[in-house]
């Protein structure tokens, strides 16, 4: 016999307006797109109204990512780290369909990973912007650079890891959220919270 798990708290989803972004479009790219979800969020993020001003900033989106946006910030005795997991829509207006969460659950779940190798993430991020400066000419550095996460490499073995996993699918509706994406959202704040301690936050749209 499994306990029901219970269902997300709808009244914690984060609603965005989304205005002129292509809720189909999922990644900014080198072009910078400003019609994409992950562009929009990056601008979110940069604003003063975002709770926290990171060091780094990362987009790390493509293959092998960590997250489509990194976030670190050094603390008096903590690092925090945010990693939001972007996922495009299933049809051009926000809604409650299932499917629109499945990928970007299970991608909030494995990126739990990096909690517990945070000097992994760190090189990942160096790695990644160095490939990405020969191939594209241009970094992945929207906050920050590859000498701030050096320091932070130095640093963060003395620090408290506090990680915090968010959804962004601006598919979902908060008004229209079904009883079954509360459930599939309910199991994957479960997994990060009982087993790791990592909080989930939900991006949607109104």
């Amino acid at each position: 016999y499994q306990p029901r798990l219970a269902p997300f708290d709808g009244n914690k989803i984060i609603d965005w307006t989304w205005d002129n972004v292509d809720l189909k479009r999922e990644s900014q790219t080198e072009a910078r797109i400003t019609n994409s979800i992950q562009y929009r969020l990056i601008q979110r993020l940069k604003e003063s109204s975002w709770p926290e001003t990171y060091d780094v900033l990362f987009d790390d989106d493509g293959t092998n990512e960590a997250a489509d946006v990194v976030g670190l910030k050094i603390g008096e005795d903590e690092l925090l780290l945010h990693l939001f997991h972007c996922k495009y829509a299933g049809e051009a207006t926000p809604g409650a369909r299932v499917g629109d969460l499945y990928e970007v659950c299970g991608q909030a779940q494995r990126s739990v990973q990096w909690r517990a190798h945070i000097d992994h993430l760190l090189a990942h991020l160096i790695r990644r912007d160095v490939d990405y400066v020969k191939r594209v000419n241009q970094s992945r550095f929207e906050i920050g650079n590859r000498k701030t996460v050096l320091r932070i490499r130095k640093q963060a073995p003395y620090l408290k890891i506090r990680c915090e996993v968010f959804i962004v699918q601006p598919g979902l509706s908060k008004r229209q959220v079904s009883a079954k994406q509360l459930e599939l959202l309910g199991a994957t704040e479960s997994f990060l919270v009982d087993q790791y301690q990592i909080r989930l936050h939900v991006i949607s749209s109104p």
